[in-house]
């Protein structure tokens, strides 16, 4: 459009080139407070997120407790996992067995 403006002579090159320095000024500033609001709301939504955690009842601590002498074997039995937030699962019905010595691998 203002290309359209110098070639019919309405501006000069000159006014073109000055409108055109100026709006950096007026849409510079505009877009850095769309970024501030961008950034608040992550910041918000981050503390939101924080608070939630922080809000999660303590675990009880069982009354009775079992003593687990030592573990030997470690299987997983047609195991699957989703993120909320993923499209697709990061594990799908995994099944292993596997003899650990997890006294040496601690």
């Amino acid at each position: 459009l203002m290309f359209y403006l110098v070639f019919r002579e309405t501006i000069t090159f000159g006014e073109y080139m000055s409108l055109y320095i100026y709006s950096f000024f007026i849409f510079g500033p505009l877009q850095e407070i769309g970024n501030f609001i961008t950034i608040y709301r992550e910041a918000e939504a981050s503390l939101e997120n924080f608070a939630n955690i922080m809000n999660t009842p303590v675990e009880p601590k069982p009354e009775n407790p079992i003593s687990v002498s030592e573990i030997k074997t470690l299987m997983f039995d047609n195991v699957t996992f989703q993120h909320q937030t993923a499209t697709s699962k990061a594990l799908d019905h995994i099944s292993k067995m596997d003899d650990y010595d997890f006294i040496n691998s601690i």
